[in-house]
């Protein structure tokens, strides 16, 4: 089978390191770096996996991926273990 297992680095504590979110025709889209690519900031070569969420605006009015991480967590929409 596949192995879609995410690896942790230093920098687990911060899930914006990790996902990336964009709202797109009223979709949204996740991109996800396993390897917590977007430490510096958003990199499109870091990007290893792209999950669309049609007819879902989880961006809103947010500015920021920590802020939309925030919003989700608060909600219990994203669980993290």
């Amino acid at each position: 089978g596949l192995n879609n297992a995410l690896t942790i680095t230093s920098n687990e504590g911060n899930l914006a390191n990790y996902l990336h979110f964009s709202s797109v025709g009223g979709n949204t889209v996740v991109e996800i770096s396993s390897t917590g690519g977007f430490a510096s900031s958003y990199t499109p070569a870091a990007v290893d996996q792209v999950i669309t969420l049609t007819g879902m605006n989880l961006v809103g009015s947010f500015t920021s991926d920590q802020q939309v991480i925030n919003d989700l967590l608060q909600r219990g929409k994203l669980v993290t273990d």
